[in-house]
């Protein structure tokens, strides 16, 4: 083997640390919550539906404190641009230039904003929907039927939705690992990229004090949302 080819592997072998625990956490407890949430509307199974739900909230919740104060990677600031510069990317990358980032693309950033905002509507809608047959969301009975009824509706609609954006994610990482050769599964597993794929990036990971104030925030919000309706019979 030549020089120019051990210098190679040496590069490909080096990794660099892109994704911190909490957000890997996130992206795989998430997807097994979604997945929960699928199969328990589907046999009927509406109390691990609901827990399942309240689980995403917290994720939720996190998710949204540590794109403020969490790793580089993982704040907002540093995937969302604007539109024309995801198109752009996408135009790029379409025609074959490989273009490197430590966390996500500009389009990839767009891609996590909508399934965020969908993600919130979906929960939200599901706090007060109702199946009409006797179970309904912790915060049902603070709306009117009608409203409900609404809400119930919105939260099928919104889950083709997330559906869809669901497939366009999976096609998009099987892209990325057969045509870009960069394998965005392993990285968010192990939290680690190749340094030739990596970019000019300089990263950096926070105390593990924020993580936990990060989780009891989203815990907090979520256990009063859960148990409103207790909060209320007890103010009163």
């Amino acid at each position: 083997m030549d020089n120019s080819s051990n210098a190679e592997n040496s590069e490909n072998s080096s990794q660099i640390k892109v994704w911190d625990f909490p957000t890997r956490f996130f992206h795989w407890s998430l997807v097994i919550a979604l997945a929960l949430c699928w199969l328990s509307i589907d046999m009927r199974w509406l109390t691990v539906h609901q827990y399942s739900g309240m689980y995403i909230l917290l994720l939720l919740v996190f998710r949204i404190i540590w794109g403020v104060i969490g790793a580089k990677t993982a704040r907002f600031v540093d995937f969302i641009t604007w539109p024309w510069h995801a198109f752009k990317y996408l135009k790029r990358s379409l025609s074959g230039t490989n273009e490197y980032h430590a966390g996500h693309n500009p389009a990839g950033g767009w891609m996590v904003v909508a399934m965020l905002i969908l993600l919130i509507a979906q929960v939200l809608s599901g706090l007060f929907a109702n199946d009409d047959i006797g179970f309904s969301g912790p915060l049902a009975d603070f709306v009117t039927k009608e409203s409900s009824d609404w809400a119930t509706q919105i939260h099928s609609l919104f889950f083709d939705g997330l559906l869809l954006l669901t497939w366009l994610h999976i096609i998009a990482v099987f892209f990325y690992y057969l045509v870009k050769l960069q394998n965005l599964i392993r990285a968010m597993i192990t939290g680690y990229k190749p340094s030739a794929q990596v970019g000019n990036h300089q990263l950096f990971f926070v105390t593990k004090i924020r993580t936990v104030l990060g989780i009891a925030i989203a815990l907090t919000t979520t256990l009063v949302v859960f148990n409103w309706q207790f909060i209320t019979m007890l103010l009163n």
